[in-house]
């Protein structure tokens, strides 16, 4: 395992950020971790049923409502999480 050098994490934790340039990275990782990861993971997925030919699922309604239990449940953690960061927490990597 190849050591880390922390260094440049504490420096960008250090430094001082607009709060439009924390909008801005809130926003942006929103955007991939809340729609552009979720979505090549889908396809992803349909590409290896199709490689491996699995079916997968056919849009049953089970497996419907459990996708929208944790949608709704993973942007709600998503939301306490960047809510508790930036209240509490100010984004410091401890020292």
């Amino acid at each position: 395992m190849v050591p880390v050098d922390m260094e440049i994490f504490r420096r960008l934790a250090s430094r001082k950020y607009s709060d439009a340039q924390r909008l801005l990275a809130i926003v942006a990782q929103g955007v991939f971790l809340g729609a552009v990861g979720p979505v090549a993971l889908v396809y992803f997925s349909l590409f290896l049923d199709s490689l491996t030919g699995f079916g997968g699922f056919r849009g049953e309604t089970a497996a419907l409502i459990a996708g929208v239990v944790f949608a709704v449940e993973g942007f709600a953690f998503a939301a306490w999480t960047v809510a508790t960061s930036t209240g509490s927490g100010g984004g410091r990597l401890p020292r």
